[in-house]
């Protein structure tokens, strides 16, 4: 797992397996967590990229507190999964990206709340989608893509976006709580 913090600039290139797993029922976990005003021009995988936890938060990539990326290109795999809790392939809250081009898969798998890509009062350019967007719980809402008090100016599809649950509350693409998708 990686973790930037120190306000300074990247790029990432992933081509092989970056995983964080843990059995904690409690502790969220993450792949990546960029955060404090860090930038990541480039953030590009080609290879596996997966938080798992057994307890309340697993994400694959998280951008969160100020941070800004520029291009995130995936062509491999992204995705979050938690036993109990939530479970987001990308959650980026209280930041900004301009670019998401997906042609692999975004997942994100959960007992109670899965969302591929999850914005929280965050700025997001365009996603552009040819790959896979899929979300799954067992017990909770499914929202393949969420925005809550976020805005996002395009999301373009010429691939699959997709939510199922064992339960009610399933939606592919869910615009809610003050957001725009302009």
């Amino acid at each position: 797992a990686v973790k930037l913090d120190n306000g300074g600039t990247f790029d990432i290139i992933n081509q092989g397996t970056l995983s964080a797993t843990s059995s904690n029922n409690k502790f969220a976990i993450g792949s990546y967590i960029i955060n404090n005003n860090t930038t990541v021009t480039n953030l590009t995988n080609s290879g596996t990229i997966s938080g798992t936890t057994g307890g309340n938060f697993g994400m694959g990539i998280t951008v969160t507190t100020n941070a800004t990326v520029t291009n995130l290109t995936n062509t491999g795999n992204i995705s979050g999964e938690a036993t109990t809790g939530n479970g987001y392939g990308i959650l980026v809250s209280s930041a900004t990206v301009t670019n998401i081009t997906n042609s692999g898969t975004i997942s994100g798998t959960a007992n109670e709340l899965a969302a591929a890509i999850y914005m929280s009062g965050s700025t997001i350019g365009n996603i552009v989608n040819s790959g896979t967007l899929t979300a799954h719980t067992n017990n909770g809402g499914t929202y393949t893509v969420i925005l809550s008090g976020s805005t996002l100016t395009n999301l373009t599809n010429s691939g699959t976006i997709s939510a199922t649950s064992d339960a009610d509350g399933v939606e592919a693409i869910n615009i809610a709580s003050s957001s725009t998708l302009t």
